[in-house]
């Protein structure tokens, strides 16, 4: 890829801000790149932004929506509500866990692994996707494990990632740091700041 413009167009929201970034790929068409960012637990109110951020990019008719993530985890029901907006939208969403000794444990594993693209700074963590945080309860029934075990699978199968590492996120509460996670190849790549995530596309 070559250098984005480095003049952004900034849109604010209510509750949120949203960067487009315009940059030069190959073919010389100019796209749109919408940047959204989740730092905190994973709540309803979590997926209500998501969703209207997608939205957004798809009027937009964005050519990616990257999402910044840092968390420690979060709600079952939202994690299964972000996960299924980022299946479905046809826009190309690309999960970055973009700090420094950050984290996308539990909860953040699950939308990582649902975005199309996948990219960890080298020093962050994901990873310990034990159901219990997610269903709050005190411990963890067979059935929980199972089903949250097979979940894991299928989101790393529709992106074609290995199930088996996904599985020992949940069943051995694994955790990567970020180059781990890239020399096992359950992520994309890894990044320390959008410059070098942009170089990806």
């Amino acid at each position: 890829m070559q250098n984005y413009n480095p003049k952004l167009k900034i849109v604010l929201g209510l509750l949120f801000i949203i960067l487009f970034f315009p940059f030069q790929k190959i073919n010389a068409q100019t796209d749109i790149v919408v940047l959204a960012e989740i730092d905190g637990e994973i709540k309803a109110g979590t997926h209500q932004y998501l969703k209207r951020v997608i939205r957004l990019a798809e009027e937009e008719k964005a050519e990616y929506l990257i999402i910044k993530l840092d968390t420690p985890g979060g709600l079952l029901q939202s994690t299964r509500d972000i996960a299924d907006l980022l299946l479905a939208t046809p826009v190309k969403t690309v999960v970055f866990v973009h700090k420094e000794g950050g984290w996308a444990y539990s909860a953040g594993t699950f939308i990582l692994l649902a975005a199309d693209l996948a990219f960890v700074n080298p020093t962050a963590s994901i990873g310990a996707a034990q159901p219990v945080e997610m269903f709050g309860e005190a411990e963890v029934s067979d059935k929980m494990m199972e089903g949250t075990v097979s979940w894991i699978r299928g989101l790393a199968e529709a992106r074609e990632r290995d199930p088996e590492i996904a599985e020992k996120f949940v069943r051995e509460n694994l955790t990567l740091t970020g180059r781990e996670a890239q020399e096992i190849g359950i992520i994309d790549g890894t990044a320390r700041t959008l410059d070098e995530l942009f170089f990806w596309f």
